[in-house]
């Protein structure tokens, strides 16, 4: 829970087989539920991408929790102001499996010498982007089991500006 700002939670269950989906059913009507097959994380993703009603989206992956609200100070401002800024990712920190941070990551700043010519994914954890960009782009390529990510912000760099923000 962010203050004044109204989300939409939509959790996609991609045919787990623990008790992830008895989990979700307690959170009742404060988040939307899509139970389906495994079709791997590109395809769940995308069709997140397509169910959102909010201009701006954010994937959060089970493995990347959020601990704090800072990721939004500004952040819709930001893309008011500019038309051509696709998505903006903040710098993360690895964490174990209590959520004690193990060392912090301080992405560099977007190029396309690190992420075509190093192949280096330089959005990661926390990256709010826009979803008429991801939309024209199809959403994630679900061929890409391993690479979908990085082919997705390849792609959305084509389309404007990818913005790091230099904070966790």
């Amino acid at each position: 829970y962010c203050s004044g700002i109204d989300f939409e939670y939509i959790v996609l269950n991609d045919g787990s087989t623990d008790n992830t989906l008895e989990i979700l059913e307690k959170y009742g009507n404060k988040i939307r539920i899509i139970d389906k097959n495994n079709s791997g994380e590109s395809d769940s993703v995308s069709i997140g991408f397509n169910e959102a009603s909010g201009d701006l989206l954010l994937v959060v992956s089970a493995v990347d929790p959020l601990f704090t609200e800072k990721l939004f100070t500004d952040i819709f401002e930001e893309f008011d102001q500019n038309n051509n800024l696709m998505a903006v990712y903040p710098d993360w920190q690895m964490i174990d499996a209590v959520g004690s941070v193990i060392k912090t990551i301080k992405v560099p700043e977007y190029s396309d010498d690190l992420l075509i010519g190093r192949c280096v994914t330089l959005p990661g954890p926390g990256v709010v982007f826009r979803k008429s960009a991801a939309l024209k782009l199809n959403g994630r390529n679900p061929k890409w089991t391993y690479v979908g990510d990085y082919d997705f912000w390849l792609r959305l760099s084509r389309l404007g500006e990818i913005r790091h923000r230099p904070e966790v």
